[in-house]
């Protein structure tokens, strides 16, 4: 996209023009306490939408001026989406839309009890109508962003989820903390291939046209990464 932007432990939110590496905007949000997740852009283009743990925003993009803010009422815990005039969060037990123009109330929620939406939800691009969403017991889903509705639910990986997942039209891929990599069929969700990968799988994964590639930690937090074929999990080089 045409922005950068870089949050604070003060509780700051930056704009940067991607292409000139300038700062258009910084703004204090408040709220130190509290993380601040990634802004998501509205069809428009014209503002964003940011949340904290408690709080939602809506600013300008080209200025920095908040135009609305709402608290939330409930913890969120993931990066929001933006789907039409829905918002749409994880947290503890529940992934659910709000509306757009009030930030706040309740369109449609997905319950998984005991459990929490801790990571993006995984979309093809900005523009699609429907999620991959992992909780962090290993849950998996894909819905319908527009009401809610699963187009398919009850797949299951083996451990915990801590690193965001990545979709494309062929397939869904989770990164583990059993130290596997599984792809899923985008459409379906029967399950292609699993892959075991070195260290620690808790940072997102990413997907080139023919590749995943999975970041991982090992000992003394060296990183390193993983290119994999996404259709056969064979190491590429």
């Amino acid at each position: 996209g045409d922005s950068i932007y870089i949050t604070t432990t003060e509780g700051h939110l930056a704009r940067f023009n991607a292409a000139a590496g300038t700062m258009a905007w910084m703004i204090d949000l408040g709220d130190r306490e509290y993380r601040i997740f990634r802004p998501a852009d509205v069809s428009s283009g014209k503002y964003i939408v940011v949340l904290n743990h408690q709080k939602a925003f809506s600013i300008d993009k080209q200025t920095g001026n908040i135009l609305l803010r709402h608290n939330l009422g409930i913890a969120a815990e993931t990066d929001p989406v933006v789907q039409g005039n829905l918002v749409c969060v994880g947290g503890v037990n529940y992934f659910h839309a709000m509306f757009l123009d009030i930030l706040s109330g309740q369109k449609w929620v997905t319950s998984e009890p005991q459990d929490v939406f801790s990571v993006r939800p995984a979309m093809e691009n900005v523009k699609a109508e429907s999620a991959c969403l992992a909780t962090q017991n290993g849950k998996l889903w894909r819905i319908n962003l527009t009401n809610g509705e699963w187009l398919w639910r009850d797949r299951q990986v083996n451990g915990r989820v801590v690193g965001a997942p990545a979709v494309d039209a062929r397939g869904f891929y989770v990164p583990c903390m059993d130290n596997n990599v599984y792809a899923f069929e985008t459409l379906n969700g029967y399950h292609v291939w699993t892959k075991y990968v070195e260290g620690r799988l808790d940072r997102p994964i990413s997907i080139t046209r023919s590749e995943v590639l999975v970041p991982s930690t090992g000992k003394g937090l060296d990183r390193k990464s993983t290119r994999l074929n996404s259709s056969h999990a064979n190491i590429s080089y």
